[in-house]
């Protein structure tokens, strides 16, 4: 209890606004795609927001590569997203309209020898009908990378997202860890 308001609702997770773990994906060894699968598939009657975190490193022999997120396996173009990148001093915009997927960190993210990566993204659905994403990720070459989207499709549930390496095997990301949070409703 704090000034008559009882915070012990906010930490349960089962009340409005309250994250609740659904799970996570790690690996040590280097990979180039996977698919987080929710025990039950989520369904925003439910939940305001699925909020994920991540960091992975980078091989020291790899190519540079994008990280791509698809939503529901669906890769029809279909996907749109605005923002920056910044490289040191440099800023540039980013704009993709109707693509197959999110890009959430880019190449220039993804390279240089040991280099470490973290980001989040939001997912929301709007209007009960599109999935809007709020994305940052930051790496230790000093790049980062910023951008707001949304996946035009009516869907209802989140069945999986799908991580995948624009290279392909074996380009890809070494001592990940990508948790998931729900927001209640």
């Amino acid at each position: 209890d704090m000034n008559g308001v009882t915070l012990y609702s906010l930490i349960t997770g089962l009340d409005s606004g309250a994250l609740e773990y659904l799970g996570e994906h790690t690996n040590v060894a280097e990979e180039y795609d996977f698919t987080w699968t929710p025990t039950t598939p989520i369904d925003f009657d439910n939940y305001s927001a699925i909020v994920c975190y991540y960091s992975y490193g980078l091989d020291a022999t790899g190519s540079a590569f994008d990280l791509q997120l698809t939503i529901n396996g669906d890769t029809t173009a279909n996907y749109s997203q605005t923002g920056i990148t910044q490289n040191s001093a440099t800023v540039t915009g980013v704009q993709n309209v109707s693509i197959a997927y999110f890009t959430l960190s880019d190449t220039a993210q993804n390279s240089g020898n040991s280099t470490q990566i973290s980001g989040s993204f939001i997912i929301q659905q709007q209007d009960d009908k599109y999935q809007f994403i709020k994305y940052w990720s930051d790496s230790w070459n000093r790049s980062t990378r910023n951008f707001e989207g949304h996946k035009v499709e009516i869907q209802a549930l989140i069945t999986n997202l799908k991580f995948d390496s624009s290279v392909g095997t074996p380009n890809g990301w070494i001592n990940g860890k990508f948790q998931f949070y729900g927001m209640r409703k």
